[in-house]
């Protein structure tokens, strides 16, 4: 079986691609090709990841009986490398031994890694308005504050990938290039054709505006979970994005740039690096597309 692992990156259309999974299950079905929804994988395998934690041999296990007659199973959470909460060095930094130890459960079976990236400057912004989602209130500078991002890279990250089961078993994509290329994407994900995919046609969540970050700072911070998502669902909904009221970055414009350039210059030294890793779509600058895919 053929074992097709997407990794995220976190705020890259994740849940827009899950969405679509999920929708088209009963054609994969009918295809041999498995998929797992997120709150199943996450209780099963993800959850068991951590320092400590025991049942992922039992968990993969149970996943792989009930999908025995399939010929490729896919399993979708970004979570799986890592969180939302940066470390010195930036994120997923136990993304090695995390995935070392779901690929050490998954041995029996070819294993191949999808993975986007997305700008630095906009990734990181996002990161911390999911972060804030979920977490008590912290500034976007303390959040930042606390790790390198001029350190923080995805060829570092793919390098771990290429390492561990080889570049000819990697499919990469730019975030900013999925509304021209997500068919590419499904098709390669699934093994199936694009056409057998359902597309979400409802609004799939989307990062906190710049008014919806400044109206959670003026908020008295709380700490209850339940409460804390609330606020943030009821703020978004009432500052939604638009022209006037653009996404949060948390970047002066002169500093966005740096990191836009920097990740250009990765990208393009990482697909000279390792040949034989698939990428879908181009490397480089590519023209804004008039249709934007939420996350």
């Amino acid at each position: 079986m053929l074992i097709a692992l997407h990794l995220g990156a976190h705020k890259t259309a994740t849940t827009y691609i899950q969405s679509a999974l999920e929708l088209s299950w009963p054609e994969l079905d009918r295809v041999r090709v498995g998929y797992v929804p997120l709150k199943g994988v996450r209780s099963t395998l993800t959850e068991r990841l951590g320092f400590g934690r025991r049942g992922l041999k039992a968990g993969v296990n149970a996943l792989l009986l009930q999908h025995r007659f399939c010929k490729r199973l896919i399993l979708s959470d970004e979570n799986i490398v890592g969180g939302l909460k940066p470390s010195r060095s930036g994120f997923y930094a136990k993304r090695r031994t995390r995935l070392g130890k779901l690929l050490n459960e998954l041995d029996q079976h070819d294993v191949h890694i999808y993975f986007a990236m997305r700008s630095y400057d906009e990734f990181i912004s996002a990161m911390y308005c999911e972060y804030i989602r979920h977490h008590p209130f912290v500034a976007a500078k303390s959040y930042i504050r606390g790790f390198r991002h001029d350190a923080f890279s995805w060829a570092k990250i793919v390098e771990t990938f290429v390492t561990m089961v080889g570049a000819e078993n990697v499919t990469l994509w730019r975030h900013e290039d999925f509304p021209v290329v997500q068919e590419k994407v499904f098709a390669a994900l699934t093994g199936t054709p694009e056409s057998l995919i359902h597309k979400p046609v409802d609004r799939i969540r989307e990062s906190l505006s710049a008014a919806a970050v400044q109206a959670l700072t003026a908020l008295e911070p709380a700490h209850d979970l339940k409460e804390i998502r609330a606020r943030a669902k009821s703020v978004a909904a009432a500052h939604p994005k638009a022209p006037e009221n653009p996404t949060f970055s948390a970047f002066d414009p002169a500093t966005s740039e740096l990191l836009r350039l920097r990740y250009e210059h990765d990208v393009s030294g990482l697909l000279e690096a390792y040949p034989d890793v698939h990428f879908l779509g181009r490397c480089g600058n590519v023209e804004p597309s008039a249709r934007k895919i939420s996350i």
